[in-house]
């Protein structure tokens, strides 16, 4: 990697709080204390970032959580497999930097495609449409940080040309099940454009909710790393939001126990257990939690009460 690289990304960090901080000091005078305790300064290696799995590639998180003059400051460090990107190019009210380490791709930019070159480092003011893809052969590696200003309201997000409704785009059909396990089974197959409710419930645009068979938190367990509380639950449930992304999804279903869902190809219960934010609940991903186990993925990372016992009332210590 680009020796220079870790220098820029820690400049422009510098840059992000002294803007923020500026931008605040007339304020500062009659400012109340913050209500929560700011990230602290620290040396984070790469082997203690906390990682995070998907078909597309994975990444390492460095920081996450308030500062002095951010909200909500995360720093990435993301590696995409050829041919893919984290997720479509997307807009949103937070500033980010996108600095390329290795490799090379396309950058979407306000509309706009350009090559992606080692070296490259990419803005995105708030609402600023903005992505990166890996379009060559080899893994491409780019930094991110992204934050909101404390005090300091984002602009308004522009608004855009009105469009007529479309009609929910649901498909429906029945189909043949495997011509050796469990001969002339029919299963339901529904596929369609989802919103994650939480790390187990997918709703489909026409209203339908599909209950996927994991062993999943509920959004509002908690976890416990170090003896600090985690919302785990979110966690799960953002990782799944994420592993989804724009893509369609398939759910299988027959009768009222057997179920199964796929993104495009991909099994979503299999990507939830390795990456350590489900438990398997039969013999064929036993495996899955083994590495999810073994490598400290998700909730593996600390304590955890088992999500169907947590649903019948056990809690960790300290959690309501």
């Amino acid at each position: 990697m680009n020796s220079c690289v870790p220098r820029i990304l820690g400049s422009i960090i510098l840059i992000a709080f002294g803007f923020a901080t500026a931008r605040l000091w007339p304020q500062l005078v009659t400012a109340q204390p913050p209500a929560a305790k700011p990230v602290a300064s620290a040396l984070v290696r790469a082997d203690d970032a906390v990682p995070t799995r998907g078909e597309w590639g994975g990444w390492v998180r460095y920081f996450r959580g308030d500062t002095y003059g951010t909200r909500d400051m995360v720093v990435l460090a993301v590696t995409l497999k050829p041919g893919h990107a984290p997720h479509p190019p997307h807009r949103h009210a937070d500033e980010e930097f996108m600095i390329l380490a290795e490799g090379s791709g396309t950058w979407h930019l306000d509309g706009k495609e350009s090559p992606a070159k080692k070296g490259d480092i990419v803005y995105a003011a708030p609402w600023t449409m903005h992505g990166l893809k890996n379009t060559s052969d080899e893994p491409l590696t780019y930094y991110m940080v992204k934050w909101n200003n404390k005090g300091v309201d984002a602009p308004p997000q522009p608004r855009e040309a009105k469009k007529e409704p479309e009609s929910a785009k649901v498909v429906r059909d029945r189909v043949k099940g495997s011509i050796h396990h469990s001969k002339d089974s029919v299963w339901e197959r529904t596929t369609g454009k989802v919103k994650v409710i939480d790390a187990r419930t997918l709703e489909f645009e026409d209203g339908t909710r599909a209950l996927l068979p994991l062993v999943a938190p509920e959004l509002d367990q908690k976890g416990m790393i170090d003896g600090k509380l985690y919302p785990c639950g979110k966690e799960a449930a953002e990782f799944l939001r994420k592993l989804i992304g724009d893509r369609p999804v398939t759910v299988y279903r027959r009768g009222e126990r057997d179920s199964d869902a796929y993104v495009v190809d991909v099994s979503i219960e299999h990507e939830m257990i390795v990456n350590g934010w489900a438990l398997a609940n039969h013999s064929g991903r036993h495996a899955a939690e083994i590495i999810a186990r073994e490598n400290k993925r998700g909730i593996w990372r600390g304590q955890f009460v088992d999500p169907d016992e947590w649903r019948n009332g056990k809690r960790l210590a300290g959690e309501k």
